[in-house]
């Protein structure tokens, strides 16, 4: 089924026949490269953090569109930004030394385990987490959410 943006950005806030409505699209600046914002590619790329230099590349941008109550179980990989467009999103970040990959739906892994021995945090529109390398990190969409993130690496 189809459906655009504006029309998915007005469902109810919960809607239980739309719980598992999740995208996560890696490819999405090839296939749409004017729904990616210059904006915030624009405002990092080329900015210094430490010694190293943001180089952003488009290529590495990443689409995340869901309804409430869905998300990202808990993973971990390379440095990445997570701009929050709309909506809200309940992060639960893990230190490399506790972190663990898992294929559990966020909201079942959170009633097992209430998150425990988690750092939390929510993100607000217009909020941008940073998540190091190896951090392990799981999100629940809190609402009806639309982020961009890019996945960066660094030289150690």
């Amino acid at each position: 089924e189809s459906m655009l943006l504006k029309d998915f950005l007005q469902q109810p806030s919960i809607a239980l026949d739309r719980s598992t409505m999740y995208i996560f699209d890696r490819n999405m600046p090839k296939k749409a490269p004017n729904l990616m914002p210059d904006t915030l590619f624009s405002v990092w790329n080329g900015e210094t953090f430490g010694d190293n230099r943001l180089l952003l590349d488009r290529a590495s941008q990443q689409l995340a569109i869901g309804s409430a109550l869905t998300g990202a179980p808990v993973h971990f990989h390379m440095d990445a930004f997570n701009a929050l467009i709309f909506g809200r999103k309940r992060w639960f970040l893990y230190p490399p030394s506790k972190t663990f990959y898992s294929k559990e739906h966020p909201m079942t892994w959170l009633n097992r385990t209430k998150a425990e021995g988690a750092m939390r945090c929510v993100q607000a529109p217009g909020d941008v987490l940073y998540v190091p390398s190896d951090w392990g990190h799981g999100v629940l969409n809190v609402a009806q959410s639309v982020a961009i993130a890019w996945e960066v690496d660094y030289p150690r």
